[in-house]
């Protein structure tokens, strides 16, 4: 929520607690409803449909910015005696793939990264080229993801899941 939000929250919750406090008054008889009639007589009707009106578009602003789901940037947290380093997995992923792609074999890599205990587990969804050997292009993969991880955030990779999601037949270009 922003500083415009929290000040139309602020300025809302004060208006409705006056509200309610005026309306606990009426209801004990501390105040008599024929005081309040100066504000209902019609010259004033426009002045009290806009600030009404005013009062149900702040109500729905702050409807919706309660709604709403704020997309967190997810990290990883490493500690060590010196601080924290935080690597985000969007940069976790965009690594793995540029590791993976050149890989011989594989046509298309799309990575995703999770926190695990201790580390991170790492699945790959990949299409690949029908004459490569599947078991052994996933130890490779496996230990260059493992290997470059490490290497580069010193973060531990618990496991790294492949997905073969499809073969693809490269076709040749035709000039």
């Amino acid at each position: 929520m922003g500083p415009f939000d929290r000040g139309l929250l602020a300025i809302y919750a004060l208006a409705v607690s006056a509200s309610i406090v005026i309306g606990i008054l009426i209801f004990t008889g501390v105040v008599a409803p024929t005081q309040l009639e100066v504000l209902l007589r019609p010259e004033h009707n426009a002045l009290a449909t806009g600030v009404l009106g005013v009062f149900l578009l702040a109500g729905l602003r702050l409807l919706g910015v309660s709604l709403r789901r704020k997309k967190e940037s997810q990290a990883i947290v490493d500690e060590s005696a010196l601080g924290q380093v935080r690597v985000s997995l969007t940069a976790l992923e965009n690594l793995i793939e540029k590791v993976v792609s050149p890989v011989p074999g594989i046509r298309e890599v799309r990575p995703k990264v999770g926190p695990e205990d201790g580390g991170i587990g790492i699945r790959l969804k990949v299409i690949a080229s029908p004459d490569i050997n599947v078991p052994e292009m996933s130890r490779v993969i496996q230990q260059l993801v493992q290997d470059q991880i490490r290497e580069v955030t010193g973060l531990t990779v618990n496991r790294v899941r492949i997905e073969i999601e499809n073969f693809a037949i490269s076709k040749g270009r035709v000039e």
